[in-house]
């Protein structure tokens, strides 16, 4: 749609130079607002210090303006007597023991100490804090009644030009809305701290990486085989653990690029909103935590997400080849975390849809196959390499975690049974305090029998059990007996142990907000500090992980050695990008990490069991809204029984509540009778 041609003799409406107008005041002001290109500076005297603790004062400064915990730490000064403090954005808790001239702007407190830690209020000195011009109030309202004002104007102008692109807009846009987010998140870590998180689980998928790259036949009865077949494909290409990292974040742009093109194919109103929810999405803490480290989470959860996107084009357009990589996707999903067994429950609604409606034969069979064959033939190479036909034998393992808090001697278990059975509760009696039984006791609070229940998870314990027999796949015959029994012995703790998972998963995690920089802080101790080096040291596979692909220095963006820092602390420099990063982490958390998200999905997920109840399930767009919260309702059934639901395992499935929200419209859409 094109705009209207202006009456003759009238002169057509400036909108063109208007949006550049609103476009550069707007930059301008994000640009000062966010310390990236301050435009002017200005002094600040500090006069009334409180004492906070140790050689800490600190005044209010009624403004959370230029506040670490907002810009990740903006380029500010504190000068004493006309000299500049030695270390800024130093932790509160280094400025308070050790002092020294350190200061730092948090939540809207400026923290000092002297430059020789002597009282900051009776030395004498003047203290001055330089920052970038704070804007009062009357000046914030001007900016925001003009530049409101001009945007208001220009959209009214070019209303008709704006209403067809919302209506139907081009690809480009939305995928926009999801990679610019993106860059915008990751640039700091690519660019400033290219290090990767290799954790102790990390060592265990590339000691079976290492026996694929030599040519051996590995097991893999407890690590599927997905991820180390994905490590075996990458690391020899790359050469570096830093070239995993780019290709696991491509990986996590192209999925959700597919979800946004499926909706750009099918109902391309909602595309936009589609890419917004997913831009919410990537932008999370734990997705880029994941796509950062030698874990299985990036692949796993890309292949549900694309998966998702494969589901929704497929049923849009009524072809058979997206259902056919839905399938596959959601079968190497299932091959590469067992958490992924979740989603036969939407494999077998999605089967029961295609059958129902009488799409062709060929789209049944390219929805069932993929998915089948990747998990009987995994469960068959086990079968045939250790005796077990599972894609994993490591179940047990999580059943016996999650009740260990329950297990219970039992007469009809054979003596050494009963002894390991009272060992194993020893071990976590120790770790429960009489605070603890009365809350499993008596507590129905989810966020009191959390912290309980953790205790149950614990790795001593776990290593008594798989000792009932000779080894672990002999004991997990036991353990699976002794956990149902301790389960049917103690209904309402279990009962409890579900409930608190359950509001872990779906409702806590996807409040939980941090600032990234304080894993890479974690990340730096692990890869770089002697002591944790030599640690590393003694598990011969992870060092040789890190000697054959870790090949960053420690980045120039990272200070551990300075005089500002205490020992074996880790500091970030403030970078620009560093600042980005931030802020753009605040804005996504502040949008997304709300459980109103959950709340408006569950309603949204009602509405489609209706409306495919009025259809009698021939309701394309209610089938695929109620697949989405199907998916996401099996993900926290699978993990709350038997696991403990940390944001590792609700995170995969978070982007399906912004996302069903987004594709609520559809509910309203004509109902597909038959396929096209």
């Amino acid at each position: 749609m094109t705009e209207a041609a202006p009456p003759a003799g009238r002169k057509p409406a400036p909108v063109f130079p208007l949006w550049i107008a609103v476009a550069t005041a707007i930059v301008l002001v994000t640009a000062h607002a966010t310390a990236l290109a301050p435009l002017t500076w200005e002094r600040r005297a500090l006069t009334g210090l409180q004492p906070v603790s140790g050689f800490s004062y600190a005044l209010p400064l009624d403004t959370k303006w230029m506040s670490v915990d907002w810009t990740g730490g903006a380029p500010i000064e504190v000068y004493e007597n006309g000299h500049l403090l030695a270390c800024s954005h130093s932790p509160t808790g280094e400025i308070a023991t050790a002092g020294m001239g350190r200061y730092q702007l948090e939540a809207g407190w400026v923290f000092l100490s002297s430059s020789d830690n002597s009282d900051p209020r009776t030395n004498g000195r003047q203290y001055e804090l330089r920052w970038p011009t704070y804007p009062g109030r009357w000046l914030r309202l001007l900016l925001l009644v003009t530049i409101g004002g001009a945007l208001a104007v220009a959209l009214w102008l070019s209303r008709r030009t704006v209403i067809a692109v919302l209506e139907s807009p081009p690809l480009w846009l939305s995928l926009a809305c999801v990679f610019i987010p993106l860059v915008a998140h990751r640039a700091w870590i690519f660019v400033d701290v290219p290090l990767p998180a290799v954790h102790p689980d990390s060592g265990s998928y590339y000691a079976l990486a290492r026996l694929i790259m030599q040519g051996e036949w590995p097991r893999f009865e407890i690590r599927p085989p997905a991820y180390p077949l994905f490590l075996a494909a990458v690391l020899p290409t790359t050469g570096s653990l830093f070239g995993l990292m780019i290709v696991q974040t491509l990986m996590t742009a192209a999925s959700a690029a597919a979800v946004v093109y499926a909706v750009h194919r099918t109902e391309r109103r909602l595309a936009i909103g589609v890419a917004i929810a997913m831009a919410g999405f990537v932008t999370g803490l734990w997705p880029i935590e994941h796509d950062t480290a030698v874990l299985s989470e990036n692949l796993y959860v890309n292949f549900i997400v694309f998966g998702v996107g494969s589901v929704i084009l497929g049923l849009g357009t009524g072809r058979a080849w997206p259902l056919f990589l839905a399938s596959a996707a959601f079968g190497g999903a299932i091959v590469t975390r067992p958490a992924g067994l979740f989603l036969m429950v939407p494999y077998l609604l999605l089967l029961a849809f295609v059958g129902w409606n009488r799409y062709p034969r060929r789209m049944l069979a390219a929805a069932s196959i993929p998915l089948l064959v990747l998990v009987f033939g995994t469960s068959t190479y086990n079968f045939v390499t250790a005796r077990v036909f599972n894609v994993t034998a490591w179940g047990e393992a999580n059943l016996a975690v999650a009740t260990f808090t329950m297990w219970r001697e039992n007469p009809a278990y054979p003596d050494d049974v009963n002894a390991r059975v009272a060992a194993i509760r020893r071990i976590i009696d120790e770790r429960l305090t009489d605070e603890d039984r009365a809350t499993l006791a008596a507590s129905w609070d989810p966020l009191r029998l959390a912290p309980v229940f953790l205790k149950g998870f614990w790795g001593p314990a776990l290593t008594a059990a798989s000792t009932i027999g000779p080894d672990y796949l002999e004991s997990r015959r036991w353990i699976r007996r002794v956990a149902v029994d301790s389960v049917l012995a103690s209904p309402a703790t279990y009962t409890k142990f579900v409930w608190t998972m359950g509001y872990l998963f779906y409702v806590h995690n996807t409040r939980y907000v941090a600032d990234f920089g304080d894993l890479m802080k974690y990340r730096v101790q692990n890869l770089y500090t002697s002591q944790v080096v030599a640690q590393v040291g003694t598990d011969p596979v992870r060092t040789e992980l890190l000697t054959t692909y870790l090949k960053q220095p420690l980045p120039a963006a990272v200070d551990t050695s300075s005089a500002c820092r205490a020992a074996d602390q880790v500091a970030l420099v403030p970078t620009p990008l560093r600042r980005v990063h931030r802020i753009t982490q605040t804005v996504r958390d502040s949008l997304f990490a709300r459980a109103l998200w959950v709340y408006l999905a569950a309603a949204a997920f009602l509405a489609a069991c209706v409306q495919l109840v009025r259809t009698r399930g021939r309701h394309a767009g209610a089938f695929t809204v109620f697949l989405l919260g199907a998916t996401a309702l099996a993900a926290g059934a699978v993990v709350c029984l038997v696991e403990y639901a940390g944001q590792r395992y609700s995170y995969p499935t978070e982007f399906l509540y912004a996302s069903m929200v987004a594709l609520s419209p559809l509910l309203w859409s004509p109902a597909r009778r038959t396929p096209e």
